[in-house]
């Protein structure tokens, strides 16, 4: 860890105890190294035989060096850095985005020792060199995270370098940001285009055309602060309600990425009357917005959850139908845990771009299912990782787009009534890479038949018994499995695979498998694989009016072996939807009761 991080780390150390909101901590700490820096740019320029740029006038009696001489309290310290934030806010002569920083803070630290402490570290910290102070505040910006009242939610910097190395982002294009938080895919986009050999022209154009909005005005400070510490000199970050506010409507950008907020408020968002579609979701119209506002040869990279792609209420159908006939060429989907501590939301890279939509009928699709971090709340690395293998395929497919077992045609999705995505266990057709190994289900494990049992003879009153379906009757006999998945059989439905709860009886109308030891397979992972991959246990089914499972095809089901660390992160993640399901499974069920009150007639 650099000696700047550490020293972040220590400023927030000696906030924290009056500022224990990780945000506000930002915000002190952002104030106090600008006014820092400001000085020492003043400083250098005056070494240059220059002249001051900052504290000078009537700001001269309030500039760092005035705050550090020794005849200073600590009271009088604090005293006058609180007047040089409100000057330096006031002051005409000072460009807009330093004057911008320093406006509307909603407090400032008021106890003198504690700022003496925070003043002596701040001091320590030079702007000589900017890709330490960048990562440094990238660091800093680490500990907000998430605003998870709003479903905004840091994106890894890992993942915004991988999206902005497949889109190759250009000196001479327009690039946005319309939900830009602190910078990270401007900031990623500008270096990647400066690391390229460009002339000093281009050089001097980069920062012109970067552009990004955010409705939050901590976040525009921040991505203001984090994108000047990054050399950005002319940051274009505006203060802007993409979905309610149409005066930027008009502009239309060469390249935009985004992870835009899930979070739709009570009631729905209150959108302006120009979008083509109809809705109140925030995912969806924010999506339609970068649909909408990319150039005839526009390119885009969008991180959405997987509703984008499944749900089958009629705004999120019509915004997929017209992805797929106006720009998608590509899909690749993120393992559940990327956006971990903070959501264990299940999330997919849309990829839209103009010009190539117009040259191929294929849509690629990737699954990640490692991206070089254990998925579990700590995130560590690990060995494993699809990315460089899915940045390979994609850019070859980006410059010569075909069918191969990494796509799939638009009329394929286009025929489908709701314009759904076959991908993963949402169509066991559709074909999956993977990098861990993988062996047949009747060499990992064990079928276990149920017992042959009639209503007619074994009716009771204390196990329930199970086969293909629900539980079809009570019976005395002694119980033959408890807390188990069982796997209907004969005489099955689409929901063949359930999860039974407490001591039953299963009958020969289903099965149960146990994992075979030394095999490295847990059994509750190889629970949940049969659990999720129901559509295609029911695709070995056989029959017409009867629907039986085809055993053979059964056993020579393939499962992923994944370490087994991974496997109990997977459990974990499993687990944690489960609860989010049971919870949505409340909701309809109380809804269903409303709905029946009312339409009861007495």
């Amino acid at each position: 860890m650099s000696e700047v991080i550490n020293k972040v780390n220590t400023l927030r150390n000696i906030l924290v105890g009056k500022f224990p909101d990780p945000q506000r901590q930002v915000e002190q700490i952002t104030l106090g190294l600008m006014y820092k820096f400001m000085n020492d740019m003043d400083n250098k320029s005056l070494s240059w035989g220059g002249k001051k740029n900052f504290f000078k006038g009537s700001l001269e009696e309030f500039s760092w060096d005035q705050i550090k001489n020794t005849k200073n309290s600590s009271a009088d310290k604090l005293d006058i850095f609180k007047k040089g934030i409100d000057a330096i806010a006031n002051e005409k002569s000072i460009e807009k985005l330093f004057r911008d920083i320093f406006s509307n803070i909603p407090s400032i630290i008021d106890d003198p020792k504690t700022f003496n402490e925070f003043f002596i570290v701040l001091d320590q910290i030079s702007y000589d060199n900017s890709e330490d102070l960048g990562s440094a505040y990238e660091h800093l910006l680490k500990i907000t995270g998430s605003q998870g009242e709003l479903g905004q939610f840091r994106t890894p910097r890992h993942i915004i370098d991988f999206i902005v190395e497949l889109l190759e982002p250009k000196p001479n294009e327009r690039i946005l940001d319309p939900a830009c938080g602190t910078a990270g895919f401007l900031i990623s986009a500008y270096k990647y285009i400066l690391a390229k050999n460009i002339s000093l022209e281009e050089k001097i154009n980069v920062s012109k055309n970067i552009h990004g909005y955010d409705i939050e005005p901590g976040m525009i400070k921040a991505s203001l602060v984090n994108m000047y510490l990054h050399n950005i000199s002319e940051p274009k970050i505006s203060e802007y309600d993409t979905l309610s506010d149409d005066s930027k409507w008009n502009e239309y950008f060469d390249l935009i990425l985004a992870n835009p907020p899930f979070f739709t408020p009570t009631g729905g968002i209150k959108p302006h009357n120009r979008f083509a579609l109809s809705s109140k979701k925030a995912e969806i119209l924010f999506t339609s917005y970068i649909n909408e506002h990319l150039t005839p040869k526009g390119r885009a990279a969008i991180i959405v959850p997987e509703g984008i792609l499944f749900r089958k209420d009629k705004d999120y159908v019509g915004l997929r139908k017209s992805l797929i006939n106006e720009s998608l060429v590509g899909i690749v989907s993120l393992p559940r845990g990327v956006f971990k501590p903070y959501t264990p939301a299940k999330t997919y890279i849309l990829f839209l771009d103009k010009l190539l939509f117009k040259k191929t009928d294929q849509i690629f699709y990737f699954q990640i299912n490692n991206d070089g971090f254990s998925l579990g709340d700590q995130r560590l690395p690990i060995k494993e990782n699809d990315l460089p293998k899915c940045s390979k395929i994609v850019k070859n497919y980006l410059k010569n787009p075909q069918n191969n077992e990494y796509s799939i045609t638009k009329k394929e999705i286009s025929k489908k009534k709701n314009f759904e995505f076959p991908l993963e266990n949402h169509d066991v057709n559709f074909k999956i890479s993977s990098i861990y190994p993988t062996d047949k289900l009747s060499e990992l494990a064990q079928i276990e038949y149920g017992t042959r049992i009639t209503k007619k003879n074994d009716t009771g009153t204390t196990y329930d018994v199970y086969g293909g379906g629900d539980a079809s009757f009570i019976t005395d006999r002694p119980y033959n499995r408890e807390d188990r998945v069982v796997i209907g059989r004969f005489a099955i439905s689409e929901i063949c695979v359930r999860k039974v709860k407490g001591k039953f009886f299963l009958n020969d109308s289903g099965l149960t498998i146990k994992v075979k030891q030394h095999k490295g397979v847990i059994q509750e992972y190889m629970d949940y694989v049969m659990l999720y991959r129901m559509k295609e246990i029911y695709s070995f089914t056989r029959g017409v009016g009867q629907k039986n499972l085809d055993m053979d095809k059964f056993k020579d089901m393939e499962i992923p072996i994944p370490p087994e660390s991974t496997q109990k992160e997977l459990i974990e993640s499993f687990k944690l939807k489960e609860k989010e399901m049971e919870g949505l499974n409340k909701e309809i069920r109380k809804l269903q009761d409303d709905i029946t009150e009312i339409l009861s007639v007495t």
